[in-house]
């Protein structure tokens, strides 16, 4: 019933013919676009269809609709007309709703998906009570994401609504850091997330050339690197080779900290009382018997006598 209401306006306005509409035929070759010649936004589209909605309403004649009642008390056979004896003589059953209510479920629904930042929908993070209190985001972020349906208004990005277990509309508002898309229609911000992930020729072609530049500047590391090895001499073994990997870490470590620049007022400067005071540190604890302490150290360990 819905659907056969476009055919009445088609047919009443000739919609499709207006300035940038498809007619419903195939387009000849060589033929102009007529997408090209679009004149109307959505504001003015909606304008029009309002007025053939009005239009038929006021003036489409059904006296097949007509009752032996009707027909007694003179009402015009117009979809107004009836409905205005139906009103009159409170044959119309009442069905109030809050004015919010019905706005929301008119609202086209979509999916959201509940993430450890948020609810994202059309690249936009929402947050709500209902979810802070039932850890709907902690629980994203151990367990996995999943997806929950939503409410949006088309003309603004600042809201979006889910049901709770009452199937009562709870709003949820922007991030804080995401209120800048607050003004806008959530097409927009959609089309916008999009355009910025799409790269341009020139940001592409930079891309491009820098990856050829690191390349390049990684090889003459790398050949540097080898010619400074084989000025050294080669150890003899690979035991000699990798034994020494920890000290020579460290020792790398020490060397870096001792030549980086550091910003004057960072480090305390020593003072007499400290210079000379550090304790020396034997190269061994356990002096020219290493060797055989740890030997004596496996013998008193667990399960061992001594």
């Amino acid at each position: 019933m819905v659907e056969s209401r476009f055919g009445i306006l088609n047919d009443l306005t000739g919609i499709r013919w207006l300035p940038g509409g498809v007619a419903a035929r195939e387009q000849e070759r060589g033929e102009r676009d007529n997408r090209l010649d679009a004149t109307l936004n959505l504001k003015e589209f909606t304008q029009i269809i309002i007025r053939c909605v009005l239009h038929y309403n006021r003036h489409h004649r059904q006296p097949g609709r007509l009752t032996q009642a009707m027909m007694n008390d003179g009402v015009e056979p117009t979809p107004i007309g009836i409905w205005r004896w139906a009103s009159e003589n409170e044959l119309i059953e009442p069905n109030s709703r809050p004015d919010e209510l019905v706005y929301l479920h008119l609202l086209p629904r979509d999916r959201a998906t509940v993430q450890k930042g948020g609810l994202m929908f059309r690249g936009m993070h929402y947050v709500c009570a209902m979810a802070v209190e039932k850890n709907w985001f902690a629980k994203a972020r151990s367990r996995g994401v999943w997806s929950v349906e939503c409410w949006y208004d088309p003309n603004s990005s600042a809201h979006i609504w889910i049901h709770n277990d009452s199937k009562q509309f709870i709003r949820c508002d922007l991030r804080q850091s995401d209120t800048k898309y607050a003004g806008y229609r959530s097409d927009e911000i959609y089309d916008l997330i999009e355009a910025y992930r799409q790269k341009p020729p020139a940001h592409r072609r930079a891309e491009l050339e820098s990856r050829v530049d690191l390349t390049d500047v990684v090889s003459k590391i790398i050949n540097n690197a080898l010619a400074e090895q084989k000025q050294e001499p080669a150890p003899a073994t690979k035991a000699e080779a990798v034994g020494n990997i920890r000290e020579n870490r460290a020792e790398e470590r020490f060397r870096e900290r001792k030549t980086a620049p550091v910003p004057d007022g960072v480090r305390a400067r020593p003072t007499d009382r400290d210079v000379g005071s550090t304790p020396k540190v034997p190269d061994s604890y356990a002096g020219p018997r290493s060797a055989q302490v740890i030997d004596m150290l496996k013998r008193i360990r667990p399960g061992h006598t001594k």
